[in-house]
């Protein structure tokens, strides 16, 4: 992998956090970051703050509040080039259009109603497989 496709350092505990299933977390490592940003950089750490939510809704059951959650962060990545930040941009924008289109199969799913879905992983741009599955009543 070559020094422009590295992983910003500074994401590496949001994206740990995240790759455990640990949303609610990343989503407070993520927004520590953006707090103090300015400029685009800013703009695309808020998209991940709005995707960690909302997985966790997901994890939660929240159907309705995932939803608008992973449409806002969809909106936030939107124009980001594919490696942004190191990161498989388009793999993660991939991943949150198809939960997205499952939760909306779902309709408004109660808690305890199972949405099967798969949550995108934060990977580097070069990396392996991009989903995991996820049961959300589980």
């Amino acid at each position: 992998m070559s020094d422009a496709a590295q992983v910003d350092e500074e994401l590496r505990a949001g994206i740990a956090l995240w790759e455990a299933g640990q949303y609610v977390e990343a989503h407070e490592e993520f927004e520590q970051l953006w707090l103090v940003e300015v400029g685009p950089r800013r703009h695309f750490l808020r998209g991940l703050v709005h995707a960690a939510m909302g997985f966790h809704y997901v994890t939660m059951g929240d159907t309705v509040s995932a939803r608008s959650k992973l449409r806002s962060a969809a909106d936030l990545l939107d124009g980001f080039a594919g490696d942004y930040l190191g990161l498989d941009v388009d793999g993660l924008r991939a991943g949150i259009i198809a939960a997205r289109a499952t939760l909306e199969a779902a309709g408004d799913a109660t808690p305890g109603d199972p949405v099967r879905l798969r949550i995108p992983r934060l990977v580097p741009a070069s990396g392996g497989p991009g989903v995991t599955s996820l049961d959300a009543d589980s």
